[in-house]
C-alpha cells in the first residue's frame, strides 16, 4: 500500500524553508515574470479582433505563439531547477543565472527537447478528453526535477527518459499532488485579488512545496 505524504507538513516545512529567503525568493519571482512577459510579448504578437474575425488568426501569430510556448517552458523549467537547488541549501545568489538556469550549464538541449515532448504528449492525450489530459500533466509533473537529476547526476538521459520515470514515480500520487496544488488555490485567489502582487509571494510558496514534495517522493535515486 502507498503511503500518503503530509501535506500540511510539507507546506509548512516549505515556509519554514523560505523563512529569512523570502526576499531571494521574491525578486527571483519579479525577475523572472519580467523576463517571461517580454518573450511573450516579442514572440506572441498583436491580434487584431477585426481582421481575425474575418480572416482567422495569421499563421505568424501561431508561429510566435509557438516559439513563446518553448521558450517560456525553459524559463519554467529552469524555476524548477532553481527551487529544487534551493530547498537542497544551493540557494542560486545571482537572479539572472538562476532565471536562466535552463540554458546554461549543458541543460539547454535536453531541457527545450523535454519541454516540447511533455507538450506535445499533453496537448494529445487533451484533444482526446480533458480529464485524460489532466491526468497526463499530473503524471508528467516530475519530470523536470527528475531530468535536473539526471543531469546532476552526469547521466546520458533519453529522450523520453525523464517522462517516462515521471509517469512511473507518480503512479499513486496522482490525486496526492492534485490536491497539493489545489491546497493552494486560496492563496491564488488572494494573490489574484492583490492586483497580482501577492502571486510574488504565492509562487515561490508554491515552487518551494512541489520542489520538497518530489526530493521527498523521489529521494536520490535519481541521483545515483
Amino acid at each position: 500500500m502507498i503511503k500518503m505524504m503530509n501535506l500540511t507538513e510539507l507546506r509548512r516545512s516549505a515556509r519554514q524553508k523560505l523563512a529569512g529567503n523570502w526576499t531571494w525568493a521574491v525578486i527571483f519571482t519579479v525577475i523572472y515574470s519580467i523576463v517571461t512577459s517580454i518573450i511573450e510579448s516579442i514572440f506572441s504578437g498583436k491580434l487584431d479582433l477585426k481582421t481575425t474575425l474575418e480572416s482567422g488568426v495569421p499563421p505568424r501569430i501561431y508561429v510566435g505563439l509557438t516559439l513563446s510556448a518553448l521558450i517560456t517552458g525553459i524559463f519554467s523549467a529552469g524555476a524548477v531547477y532553481t527551487f529544487l537547488d534551493f530547498v537542497e541549501g544551493k540557494r542560486e545568489e545571482n537572479y539572472f543565472a538562476a532565471v536562466f538556469s535552463g540554458f546554461t550549464k549543458g541543460r539547454f538541449t535536453n531541457t527545450l527537447l523535454t519541454n516540447i515532448l511533455v507538450s506535445v504528449f499533453t496537448v494529445l492525450w487533451t484533444l482526446l478528453l480533458v480529464i485524460p489530459g489532466i491526468i497526463k500533466s499530473l503524471a508528467y509533473s516530475q519530470t523536470f526535477y527528475i531530468l535536473k537529476d539526471m543531469m546532476q547526476a552526469n547521466k546520458d538521459v533519453g529522450l523520453t527518459e525523464a517522462i517516462t520515470e515521471s509517469r512511473k514515480l507518480m503512479n499513486g500520487h496522482k490525486w496526492e499532488y492534485f490536491l497539493l496544488q489545489l491546497s493552494f488555490l486560496g492563496w491564488i485567489i488572494l494573490g489574484v485579488l492583490s492586483l497580482g502582487i501577492g502571486m510574488f509571494w504565492v509562487i515561490p510558496y508554491m515552487e518551494t512545496t512541489n520542489a520538497q514534495y518530489y526530493r521527498k517522493l523521489a529521494g536520490n535515486k535519481y541521483l545515483g
